[in-house]
């Protein structure tokens, strides 16, 4: 079951900016899992969008080490469309 629901996926990010401008320190692995808990996600939902978030920063890395600026700014800005979420291309 691929992760498809781009609201979830929003509200989940919306969530994380929220707490996080709430506290100094940086947001921990139970911080997050608590906000997933909070929107419902389950456990296999979150694992496929970490996957997404991680593919989605190699694509960004991969643009940078080759000089292209416009795309790697693309990759970091944007989240990853559903259906790149099992696409983990370097």
């Amino acid at each position: 079951m691929a992760f498809d629901d781009d609201q979830i996926l929003q509200d989940y990010i919306a969530r994380l900016l929220t707490m996080q401008d709430q506290r100094e320190e940086w947001l921990d692995e139970a911080d997050l899992q608590q906000a997933a808990k909070d929107l419902g996600l389950t456990d296999e939902e979150l694992a496929q969008m970490e996957a997404a978030v991680q593919a989605h920063r190699q694509r960004g890395t991969h643009y940078l080490e080759h000089d292209c600026w416009d795309e790697a700014i693309d990759e970091f800005r944007h989240r990853p469309p559903p259906a790149l979420a099992d696409d983990v291309s370097q």
